[in-house]
């Protein structure tokens, strides 16, 4: 789930729609032609920016630059509420800190086989869980009339050491 910010036709001879979609823990995109007809005449029809489900396919590729992006093969394209967005992101992120607390266990054998195939660094994850129920935090907040920033993005004398 996130936020469509953008559709194209990007096809030369037929309809193939790309829709990129935003969340609190990046961009992904989301490409839908004629084998995917539900999904492409979704992205031919939302307006954005949008919230969304994107159910699919994810596929990750490696840029000539060297960066890794990753793309979704969609089967269903749907909009959603941003409370339902919202509770997406707080149950993700609190399964992905549920499931990095249990990664340095030794009785864990899909842990184990993941480190052995991906390494043992698993900060980036637990930043990126943190930031998302961040983001949802710094969302509610009302901003700064002279700055715009909301008080959590600025901080408190309550967040200092």
């Amino acid at each position: 789930m996130g936020t469509l910010t953008e559709t194209e036709d990007v096809g030369s001879d037929s309809e193939y729609w790309q829709g990129r979609v935003v969340d609190p823990t990046g961009t992904f995109y989301a490409y839908a032609g004629q084998y995917q007809p539900e999904a492409a005449n979704s992205l031919r029809k939302i307006e954005t920016p949008a919230y969304v489900a994107v159910v699919g396919k994810p596929r990750s590729y490696e840029t000539d630059e060297g960066d890794t992006n990753v793309a979704v093969r969609p089967e269903s394209i749907n909009l959603v509420e941003e409370t339902i967005r919202d509770r997406w992101v707080v149950d993700a992120a609190e399964k992905t800190i549920d499931r990095l607390q249990s990664f340095d266990a030794e009785t864990n054998d899909y842990a184990q086989l993941a480190r052995e195939e991906y390494g043992g660094a698993i900060s980036a994850y637990q930043e990126g869980a943190i930031a998302a129920l961040e983001s949802l935090d710094t969302a509610d907040e009302p901003a700064d009339e002279d700055t715009g920033e909301s008080e959590a993005s600025l901080g408190t004398e309550a967040d200092q050491p």
